[in-house]
């Protein structure tokens, strides 16, 4: 059933709820939602994308921190407005976007950028459908002061030279038992190793590798590193 498990989510997204408004009833569908916070030296965030109600109360709302990721349902084919509060300070709204996207859709939005010079990049995540024992990788640059990264990777992907906000398609990779281990070197443009890391590929799952933090900060939350997001 393993290879099951991301058809399952997007059926999930689409599952109706119905929302009686007078003598019109309207079906609301969803779709799945995944934020990942990249932005470099900006504050833990609360993702508000709802109407505050009675009890809500921001102690109870997670906090997404540099690095970090949550998935949120979204209802479907409308604008919904998405706000990001600093976790520090709730009067204070970081950024603000919209979103409108089509029932059963599986997307990630990123929160890229660096300090008050934070942005949104949204992608859909067109996923892989395995058969046999492989998965599925993507990768993306996110370190905002850097030109063109590379990930070289030590079998069976070849060398990917990525410019900030670039990213690829979910590429199909082994993940037996054998070959299902990798290893990455992330190397500047003139072939200087700036870090390394290693992950398993999750046998039929797609996964996106994103490199973040900053190539010239060496130190803290702020250091070059590549983060794993599973698309689920």
């Amino acid at each position: 059933m393993n290879n099951k498990i991301e058809l399952i989510i997007v059926a999930c997204a689409t599952l109706l709820s119905v929302w009686s408004c007078s003598e019109d009833e309207r079906i609301l569908e969803a779709t799945s939602l995944k934020v990942v916070h990249t932005g470099v030296d900006a504050p833990g965030l609360h993702v508000l994308y709802t109407q505050f109600d009675e009890d809500f109360a921001f102690a109870n709302n997670p906090v997404l921190s540099f690095g970090g990721n949550n998935r949120f349902t979204i209802i479907a084919n409308e604008e919904r407005s998405i706000a990001f509060v600093n976790s520090t300070d709730t009067t204070s709204t970081v950024l603000s976007t919209s979103v409108n996207l089509p029932a059963g859709n599986i997307s990630t939005l990123f929160l890229t950028g660096r300090d008050s010079n934070i942005n949104t990049l949204l992608l859909e995540d067109a996923l892989l459908q395995h058969n046999d024992s492989t998965a599925g990788f993507r990768f993306i640059n996110l370190a905002p002061d850097s030109q063109s990264l590379i990930f070289e990777a030590d079998q069976g992907i070849s060398p990917l030279s990525l410019g900030f906000e670039e990213a690829t398609e979910f590429l199909e990779v082994d993940a037996t038992s054998a070959n299902g281990s990798y290893s990455f070197e992330i190397k500047d443009g003139a072939g200087n190793v700036l870090t390394t890391y290693s992950t398993t590929a999750p046998v039929f799952r797609n996964t996106t590798l994103a490199i973040i933090g900053l190539v010239d900060n060496g130190t803290g939350g702020n250091s070059l590193q590549v983060i794993r997001v599973d698309s689920f």
